[in-house]
């Protein structure tokens, strides 16, 4: 039989256990959704850097000093805000192309910034959208734009996204600095 004395001490260690346990659960929440988080590329706008499906892991952005042009980052889709999937708002990865104060245009299937050709791609990008006309990147706003250029939808289409909504870094690129 068990003793009265072994039955107290079993019931500490399972609750000592759940406290831990608990405890633990709760850090590795706040760890992987203030710190860092995974993230699963959906569709093919960031192809090639990025492939449909693919598994990223994506830092928190703690200083908005690290946001510069060529930086992938992870946002609030501006134009599906309210929708949740999962508990969850729709995210979209896009690279930082325009950053505030920048003026950026499509002349010929080619992404002028500041008056200067972008070397970001080959390819002629069919759709200019807000870029037919020169665009003046607002203040605490970045232009973000798809890899894949013809199969994105990304600033062009909801304009220059607010920098309160970006909240991972996937990584950042060398090109255009």
């Amino acid at each position: 039989m068990v003793s009265e004395q072994q039955k107290q001490q079993n019931n500490k260690r399972s609750a000592r256990f759940i406290l831990i346990f608990s405890i633990s659960m709760l850090m590795a929440s706040c760890i992987f959704t203030r710190v860092c988080r995974l993230v699963r590329v959906s569709g093919s706008s960031m192809y090639p850097t990025y492939k449909d499906e693919e598994l990223l892991f994506a830092k928190a952005v703690w200083n908005k000093d690290n946001l510069k042009i060529g930086t992938v980052v992870v946002f609030k889709d501006p134009e599906r805000q309210q929708e949740k999937t999962v508990l969850a708002p729709i995210y979209l990865i896009k690279r930082i192309e325009g950053m505030p104060g920048d003026v950026l245009e499509v002349k010929n299937g080619v992404l002028y910034r500041n008056g200067k050709k972008t070397t970001d791609s080959d390819i002629k990008i069919e759709d200019a959208g807000i870029l037919k006309e020169p665009y003046t990147v607002p203040k605490n706003t970045y232009f973000c734009m798809g890899d894949n250029r013809n199969e994105s939808r990304d600033s062009r289409v909801f304009g220059a996204v607010d920098v309160k909504n970006i909240g991972y870094i996937i990584g950042e690129d060398e090109k255009d600095k």
